[in-house]
Protein backbone atom coordinates (compact mmCIF):
# COMPACT_ATOMS: atom_id res chain seq x y z
CA UNK A 1 0.00 0.00 0.00
CA UNK A 2 1.44 3.25 -1.10
CA UNK A 3 2.41 5.75 1.80
CA UNK A 4 0.20 8.37 0.32
CA UNK A 5 -3.21 6.15 0.81
CA UNK A 6 -4.00 4.77 4.39
CA UNK A 7 -6.77 2.13 5.37
CA UNK A 8 -9.06 4.95 6.10
CA UNK A 9 -9.10 5.69 2.18
CA UNK A 10 -10.31 1.79 1.98
CA UNK A 11 -13.76 3.27 4.66
CA UNK A 12 -14.96 6.05 2.49
CA UNK A 13 -18.37 6.67 1.10
CA UNK A 14 -17.61 6.22 -2.72
CA UNK A 15 -20.50 7.28 -5.81
CA UNK A 16 -20.29 3.23 -6.75
CA UNK A 17 -19.20 1.62 -3.19
CA UNK A 18 -22.06 3.94 -1.88
CA UNK A 19 -21.49 2.26 1.78
CA UNK A 20 -23.16 5.11 3.56
CA UNK A 21 -26.70 4.41 1.97
CA UNK A 22 -29.08 3.16 3.84
CA UNK A 23 -30.00 -0.12 2.88
CA UNK A 24 -26.33 -1.44 2.48
CA UNK A 25 -25.92 0.14 6.25
CA UNK A 26 -29.10 -2.21 6.95
CA UNK A 27 -27.70 -5.34 4.94
CA UNK A 28 -24.54 -5.03 6.80
CA UNK A 29 -25.69 -5.18 9.97
CA UNK A 30 -28.54 -8.06 9.19
CA UNK A 31 -26.07 -10.22 7.77
CA UNK A 32 -22.53 -9.25 9.56
CA UNK A 33 -23.04 -11.31 12.57
CA UNK A 34 -22.18 -10.72 16.46
CA UNK A 35 -19.00 -11.60 16.25
CA UNK A 36 -16.71 -8.51 16.86
CA UNK A 37 -13.87 -9.93 14.76
CA UNK A 38 -13.41 -8.46 11.54
CA UNK A 39 -12.37 -11.82 9.66
CA UNK A 40 -15.17 -13.69 10.91
CA UNK A 41 -17.91 -10.69 9.90
CA UNK A 42 -15.60 -10.72 6.40
CA UNK A 43 -16.91 -14.29 6.07
CA UNK A 44 -20.33 -13.68 7.37
CA UNK A 45 -20.91 -11.05 4.47
CA UNK A 46 -18.96 -13.09 2.10
CA UNK A 47 -21.57 -15.45 2.21
CA UNK A 48 -24.68 -13.04 2.36
CA UNK A 49 -23.61 -11.61 -0.96
CA UNK A 50 -22.74 -15.08 -2.29
CA UNK A 51 -25.65 -16.55 -1.10
CA UNK A 52 -28.43 -13.74 -1.30
CA UNK A 53 -27.64 -12.05 -4.13
CA UNK A 54 -27.79 -14.39 -7.17
CA UNK A 55 -24.80 -14.13 -9.71
CA UNK A 56 -26.70 -12.82 -12.99
CA UNK A 57 -24.20 -12.53 -16.17
CA UNK A 58 -27.30 -10.94 -17.93
CA UNK A 59 -27.41 -7.84 -15.60
CA UNK A 60 -24.81 -6.09 -17.57
CA UNK A 61 -25.51 -2.82 -18.38
CA UNK A 62 -23.82 0.58 -19.89
CA UNK A 63 -25.27 2.69 -17.32
CA UNK A 64 -23.10 3.42 -14.63
CA UNK A 65 -26.16 3.82 -12.19
CA UNK A 66 -26.26 -0.03 -12.46
CA UNK A 67 -22.95 -0.97 -11.20
CA UNK A 68 -23.42 0.85 -7.71
CA UNK A 69 -23.49 -1.26 -4.33
CA UNK A 70 -27.26 0.14 -3.74
CA UNK A 71 -28.40 -0.57 -7.19
CA UNK A 72 -27.37 -4.37 -6.94
CA UNK A 73 -28.83 -5.09 -3.79
CA UNK A 74 -32.05 -3.12 -5.01
CA UNK A 75 -31.95 -5.65 -8.16
CA UNK A 76 -31.36 -8.38 -5.85
CA UNK A 77 -29.32 -10.23 -8.47
CA UNK A 78 -25.56 -9.33 -10.20
CA UNK A 79 -22.70 -9.92 -11.96
CA UNK A 80 -19.11 -10.42 -10.72
CA UNK A 81 -18.50 -6.88 -10.82
CA UNK A 82 -21.30 -5.60 -9.36
CA UNK A 83 -21.22 -8.15 -6.43
CA UNK A 84 -17.56 -7.36 -5.89
CA UNK A 85 -18.52 -3.80 -5.41
CA UNK A 86 -21.25 -4.71 -2.97
CA UNK A 87 -19.10 -6.68 -1.27
CA UNK A 88 -16.96 -3.96 -1.10
CA UNK A 89 -19.82 -1.65 0.13
CA UNK A 90 -20.88 -4.04 3.00
CA UNK A 91 -17.61 -4.57 4.19
CA UNK A 92 -17.00 -0.90 4.44
CA UNK A 93 -20.22 0.07 6.24
CA UNK A 94 -19.29 -2.55 8.85
CA UNK A 95 -16.09 -0.50 9.79
CA UNK A 96 -13.86 -3.14 7.65
CA UNK A 97 -11.63 -1.51 4.99
CA UNK A 98 -11.86 -2.83 1.86
CA UNK A 99 -10.98 -2.23 -1.80
CA UNK A 100 -11.43 -3.48 -4.96
CA UNK A 101 -9.05 -4.54 -8.33
CA UNK A 102 -9.05 -5.79 -11.84
CA UNK A 103 -7.67 -8.99 -13.38
CA UNK A 104 -7.44 -10.28 -16.43
CA UNK A 105 -8.60 -14.17 -16.43
CA UNK A 106 -7.51 -16.15 -19.14
CA UNK A 107 -10.42 -18.29 -19.99
CA UNK A 108 -12.75 -15.15 -20.15
CA UNK A 109 -12.29 -13.51 -23.65
CA UNK A 110 -13.77 -10.19 -23.01
CA UNK A 111 -15.17 -9.53 -19.58
CA UNK A 112 -12.63 -8.63 -16.55
CA UNK A 113 -12.66 -10.40 -13.42
CA UNK A 114 -13.18 -8.30 -10.10
CA UNK A 115 -11.32 -8.93 -6.28
CA UNK A 116 -12.02 -7.45 -3.60
CA UNK A 117 -9.83 -7.02 -0.48
CA UNK A 118 -10.35 -6.25 2.77
CA UNK A 119 -8.21 -5.64 5.63
CA UNK A 120 -8.25 -6.94 9.22
CA UNK A 121 -5.88 -5.91 11.99
CA UNK A 122 -2.74 -9.03 12.92
CA UNK A 123 -3.05 -10.19 15.71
Amino acid sequence: MSSDVTQSTYLENGWFINSDHPKIKAFSKQHSGNSRKDKTRSVELYLAVRDLIPYDPYTIRQQPEFLKASSTLAEGRGFCVAKAVLYAAVLRASGIPARIGFADVRNHLTTPHVVVKSFWPVV
